[in-house]
């Protein structure tokens, strides 16, 4: 059988045990919690950093989104206005062409004119001098 001062320190023993494990546990969940305080503190900065990023990159494809409208309207200006350019000096050219050939009417009109005239008077000449030689 177990005395009493045995069964005593026995009892001092598991006490003594059981304190430690109790401080052991306590030391336990105090150093996990301060790993998960940490971990959810680095996850938040990450987390955070991230945000920056998604802005900085979103802000960014904005503005390469808006410089490339920016230069397609730029672009279409351009070439409309170098479709009305092209379109003036078509109309110039029309212009000028169909003055050229005015000008080449007018010219074959006044051709046939004079020698219609000089036919005439040449045939009027011919029959005065007929006329005067009979």
């Amino acid at each position: 059988m177990v005395s009493k001062t045995q069964a005593h320190n026995e009892t001092v023993y598991y006490k003594a045990a059981l304190h430690d494990m109790k401080a052991e546990l306590a030391a336990l969940r105090k150093s996990e919690t301060a790993a998960l305080e940490m971990a959810t503190m680095k996850s938040q900065r990450d987390l955070d950093l991230l945000a920056l990023k998604f802005r900085e990159d979103f802000n960014n494809l904005k503005s390469e989104i808006t410089l490339e409208m920016n230069q397609r309207k730029h672009e279409y200006k351009e070439k409309m206005q170098k479709a009305e350019v092209d379109v003036q000096e078509m109309r110039h050219f029309m212009s000028i062409s169909a003055g050229e050939i005015t000008t080449q009417i007018e010219a074959m009109k006044l051709e046939l004119i004079t020698k219609w005239f000089s036919s005439v008077a040449l045939s009027t000449a011919i029959v005065v001098f007929v006329m005067l030689k009979i």
